[in-house]
């Protein structure tokens, strides 16, 4: 009785406050979450073969050394992409993050894990105004899928960067250079880090992360995006 008054009052809710597809804003069905079946076939998945050696890894050439660089799916202005990180980011969408984690990390071959994923860490003050780390969100589905560990102490943010939107390649490189530091580094230096972040445009972030990393001794790099955009 009690697992079919839950039934009701749940299909009342859904009548009166539906769920709405954060790619389409089309009604969910019961069994979708967060996005629709018909938004996740036409993802546009950037299908990167090689860590090493595609458009986002390229980025990095010269800069750091990364042993791979992988990117789910392609950054459009307004497109689908675009929608789903404004709801993961700015609209609560822990849970968005979440999945769209999950569907990363299925796609991704054995061979190209690390050991352990370091989400990009926000500033204390940015997390306390959203609430959350969208990066970390996106790191414990990706584990999820593959039962990895994730690591959100090792590294923090020293300071709160400014938005990044209107700034060219220099100035989101001086926003965000040097703001990042190690701690609590347990590891042995040959362990295989993966770094996670939202979206990749200049690599700014990224990199100060890899370097942060590699001051303490790591090398064994990689990085892992929801988002690749292309310019």
């Amino acid at each position: 009785m009690k697992q079919s008054a839950s039934w009701i009052f749940g299909d009342i809710g859904r009548l009166f406050y539906p769920q709405l597809c954060a790619g389409c804003r089309s009604t969910l069905y019961e069994a979708e979450q967060g996005i629709c079946a018909a938004c996740v076939a036409a993802l546009p998945r950037t299908a990167f073969k090689s860590g090493s050696e595609n458009p986002a890894a390229r980025m990095f050439h010269g800069r750091v050394k990364f042993m791979g660089v992988h990117s789910f799916l392609y950054f459009h202005k307004a497109g689908i992409t675009q929608s789903l990180l404004h709801q993961i980011k700015y609209r609560g969408g822990v849970a968005l993050a979440y999945q769209m984690g999950q569907l990363f990390g299925h796609t991704l071959e054995p061979r190209l894990l690390p050991d352990v994923l370091i989400p990009v860490p926000l500033h204390a003050s940015r997390r306390r105004e959203r609430g959350y780390n969208q990066s970390e969100a996106l790191a414990q589905g990706m584990a999820a899928a593959w039962h990895l560990e994730v690591n959100t102490n090792i590294m923090s943010r020293t300071a709160a960067s400014r938005s990044q939107t209107k700034s060219g390649r220099f100035n989101r490189w001086n926003n965000v250079g040097s703001r990042f530091e190690c701690r609590n580094v347990v590891y042995p230096k040959e362990i295989h880090i993966g770094l996670v972040d939202d979206v990749l445009t200049t690599g700014s972030t990224l990199e100060s992360c890899a370097r942060a990393l590699e001051q303490v001794g790591y090398r064994n790099l990689s990085a892992f995006t929801l988002a690749y955009a292309e310019y």
